[in-house]
């Protein structure tokens, strides 16, 4: 094709685009800039899309002044492509500066804006805008919905949960299979169970999300036996489970001590490939610890040919609590080479510390608490408590002790039972 049209052009950068070769897309449209060849409406929104999945915010800011400078700054469907590509870049405020200077806005206006702030975590920002959209009687898009719903849970919020959720069954929403999903996820989280078991009852298709969500949230509220009954069920109707569900039983086989069934999940990932995913063999190390078949745990964790932090802190802690203390120790010192640890790693090695009378390794462990801005993260305080107070140094507990900011029953706890071992009177 010796003349290439605008036409031309476009489907070369578009297909480029929807292939994922953005660096291939943005340097067509600079070749055809070069070429003489005048953008259309139609050139800018692929070109936009390439830079905010690069992404590229300055090639972007780029591609904007050429729409202002071929006067397409009032057309709808180049704003909304503007819009996405900011906040795909991470810059809201200039989204938001292209959303408030449109003269008119369609729904993708609104939802992409929408979209963008939930995208960069601006959470409360979204949901204003929601709310306002809703005012201009205009409705969310399925991501935009699902994204609500999912802020609700992160905000920690039943009312705002119980809003979205009335809103979404009096629309097309209430048959949709993952704005239900998100709906049982974020009872779940809020501790609701019945009513995400009220939303999966009523759910005329389920698919594994679905099941997992469930699952998930009968374990993680403190309910292994619902979780493994409706695995159970969900074996019953044939529903192939994914890593995230097989990880959540293994979860509630390892609070229940059920090896039995744990051993033929382990079978099952084997033989399906989902032993591939980390998370899986993770939760099968946290399994084996549990049910006190710690070589198990050991052989799982050898055959893991990336691991993350999660892993070693599953096997330290089982080894600690498979009264291997000073090989959980060893393993801590191995991690130290390659992973930071986090609150919880340090945990588990401190609960070691304390069990062999570490007092140097306990103290070094602390003294990087404090270098790392975590030493009152979590258990951690407690934890430095009775690390000291198992290794005898009572005078160390009790100065910890003073600082400690959140002090709970656990705490007095450490200090009760350290004086108790000891044989002495608490004194005021």
């Amino acid at each position: 094709m010796e003349e290439r049209d605008v036409f031309s052009w476009n489907v070369m950068v578009g297909g480029y685009a929807k292939a994922g070769f953005f660096d291939e897309a943005l340097s067509l449209y600079y070749k055809m800039m070069w070429a003489g060849v005048r953008p259309d409406v139609y050139t800018f929104p692929c070109v936009l899309r390439t830079c905010g999945g690069v992404p590229d915010l300055d090639r972007g800011k780029e591609v904007h002044v050429h729409v202002i400078r071929f006067g397409f700054e009032s057309n709808v469907d180049v704003n909304n492509a503007l819009i996405t590509m900011y906040a795909k870049c991470g810059d809201v405020y200039n989204a938001r500066l292209v959303f408030d200077g449109m003269s008119k806005r369609d729904r993708i206006s609104w939802n992409a804006m929408i979209s963008g702030y939930f995208e960069n975590e601006e959470y409360l920002e979204g949901l204003n805008l929601f709310f306002m959209m809703l005012t201009h009687s205009i409705s969310p898009d399925l991501m935009t919905m699902t994204s609500l719903i999912s802020a609700s849970e992160l905000f920690g919020d039943e009312n705002l949960g119980r809003e979205l959720h009335g809103y979404v069954i009096k629309t097309e929403f209430s048959v949709d299979v993952s704005v239900n999903n998100s709906l049982i996820q974020m009872y779940s989280s809020l501790g609701k169970l019945v009513e995400a078991e009220k939303v999966f009852s009523k759910m005329g298709l389920r698919d594994v999300v679905s099941w997992t969500a469930m699952i998930s949230g009968y374990e993680k509220n403190g309910l292994p036996s619902k979780a493994v009954e409706v695995y159970k069920e969900m074996e019953l109707k044939g529903v192939m489970p994914d890593e995230i569900t097989l990880a959540s039983v293994l979860s509630a086989c390892a609070s229940l001590g059920e090896l039995d069934i744990g051993i033929k999940l382990h079978d099952f990932a084997n033989r399906t490939g989902h032993i591939a995913y980390t998370i899986v063999r993770n939760t099968l190390i946290e399994m084996y610890s549990k049910c006190r078949f710690i070589d198990k745990a050991l052989e799982v964790f050898k055959r893991i040919a990336e691991k993350n932090v999660i892993s070693w802190t599953a096997i330290i802690f089982g080894l600690h609590t498979n009264n291997r203390s000073l090989e959980a120790l060893i393993f801590f010192r191995q991690m130290n080479f390659g992973l930071e640890p986090n609150s919880v790693t340090l945990v588990a090695a401190l609960s070691a510390c304390g069990k062999v009378g570490a007092l140097m390794g306990g103290k070094e462990i602390h003294a990087y608490a404090m270098r790392n801005g975590i030493e009152f993260e979590g258990f951690l305080p407690n934890s430095i408590l009775d690390m000291y107070a198992k290794c005898g140094r009572v005078e160390y507990m009790w100065a910890q002790f003073e600082i400690h900011k959140k002090k709970d029953v656990a705490t007095w706890n450490v200090i009760l039972t350290s004086y108790a071992r000891q044989g002495q009177d608490l004194e005021w």
